[in-house]
């Protein structure tokens, strides 16, 4: 029985941070497992317990994986994952859910995030329009292969404003939020890389469209640069603490550790896949093994937020002069 309530215990937790804050919980379930709201909150207060068809309910609808719950051999991991090959709307659900999630950890003080970059943070493009709108652009059409996007350049006006607003509610929510992010010299270079191949294939409708992305990611570079020099992403209300951290060794991957303050068995690993996609799991023994790997990188990184102004100076330098260089290459200015 003790294990019983541990798995009920744990599940309901699981699915609260989980679900997004707008939706009410017991009504879902009620109408998801066909149960009176009675039984469903006896359920949620671990007084009666999920059967198994309901378990494998709710881990569908979800998207709970089950494999912390249960006795795997620590060397099995299941991971979670959003198809985006199989219907044309599957972008659009994908950034919906992006936002709904980051959204939920929000609303908690004790949640807390840990970005390891190889490329920059995706939704820290989401906070700039134009460049918004190119990440999208990119991703449907060099990506996913979108094919009402063939024949089509690149301009401002190209992604829906649905996405674009859709996305800004996604910083929105990061910037709420305590977080670690770690890069290195080379993190910027993939977004760069991208205008490029779209500027030399002729994938831009103009130059002063692929301008236009390149100022707002020098935009981005500079609020990054005020972000740690004042150790808060929103730093005009003190909120979402920023530890930055710049590696010294290449890092190799995206990944992505929450924690969810002290409930520690509930901490979510995410792993970048297809690109702009990812896995994720909330496997024990594998969020252990990433938290051990982040704190080693920690460990040969440099902490320049709110500290370290020399190496600050030299990193942003470094980004600058990326950026200003390829702005060359788009004017003829080389």
């Amino acid at each position: 029985m003790k294990n019983e309530f541990e798995f009920q215990e744990k599940l309901v937790k699981q699915i609260k941070a989980t679900v997004p804050s707008h939706i009410a919980i017991a009504e879902e379930l009620a109408e998801l497992l066909n149960l009176s709201s009675d039984s469903i909150y006896r359920r949620l207060r671990c007084q009666s317990f999920f059967s198994f068809d309901e378990v494998a309910l709710i881990s569908k609808k979800y998207g709970i994986s089950l494999d912390n719950f249960i006795n795997l051999d620590s060397l099995q991991v299941l991971f979670n994952f959003n198809p985006m090959y199989d219907e044309k709307s599957n972008f659009e659900k994908y950034l919906l859910w992006f936002s709904e999630y980051l959204t939920k950890l929000a609303q908690s003080k004790e949640t807390h995030i840990t970005y390891v970059s190889e490329d920059v943070p995706l939704f820290r493009h989401f906070k700039y329009n134009t460049l918004s709108a190119f990440k999208s652009f990119y991703w449907n059409k060099a990506v996913l292969n979108n094919t009402s996007l063939i024949g089509k350049k690149f301009h401002q006006k190209i992604v829906s404003d649905k996405i674009i607003e859709l996305n800004k509610k996604t910083i929105e929510s990061y910037y709420k939020i305590n977080s670690t992010e770690i890069w290195n010299e080379e993190t910027l270079k993939s977004t760069l890389k991208q205008v490029e191949f779209f500027w030399e294939s002729d994938q831009f409708e103009s130059a002063e469209q692929a301008l236009y992305v390149l100022n707002e990611i020098r935009e981005m570079i500079d609020d990054l640069k005020h972000e740690c020099e004042n150790s808060y992403k929103d730093f005009e209300n003190n909120q979402g603490k920023l530890n930055f951290y710049v590696s010294e060794v290449m890092i190799g991957n995206n990944c992505v550790l929450v924690d969810f303050g002290n409930e520690m068995d509930s901490s979510r690993v995410f792993l970048s896949h297809n690109t702009f996609n990812s896995i994720s799991t909330y496997n024990s023994a594998f969020v252990l093994e990433t938290r051990q790997w982040m704190e080693n990188i920690k460990r040969k990184s440099i902490l320049i937020s709110g500290s370290a102004e020399k190496q600050r100076a030299i990193f942003f330098k470094k980004n600058y002069d990326m950026i200003n260089s390829l702005e060359k290459i788009i004017t003829g200015n080389t």
